[in-house]
């Protein structure tokens, strides 16, 4: 994980980096784990680190499940894709 990387080039603990540079709250046990990250961390840590927030928020499940789909939906277009799709995913009977 980026975050996990950044905290030991700091040489600190995950929980101590992100209470300190992304201000969550040890407390706050789904927002440490950054699986969905807020707004507001993601802007925190767009400052820290100079990578822009759209690409931080790219990584959020949501936006790679979208990005997922889109591509299979583009695959099963096509006669070869959709051969493709079904010998992966669609059980003989």
């Amino acid at each position: 994980m980026y975050v996990a990387r950044l905290a030991s080039l700091y040489d600190v603990s995950y929980n101590l980096f992100c209470s300190r540079a992304l201000q969550i709250p040890l407390t706050d046990r789904d927002a440490l784990s950054l699986t969905d990250p807020s707004d507001e961390v993601l802007e925190r840590l767009s400052t820290g680190v100079g990578v822009p927030v759209e690409d931080l928020r790219a990584l959020r499940p949501g936006a790679i499940w979208c990005r997922l789909m889109a591509e299979i939906n583009a695959l099963v277009e096509t006669e070869e894709g959709r051969k493709a799709f079904e010998a992966w995913f669609v059980r003989a009977t």
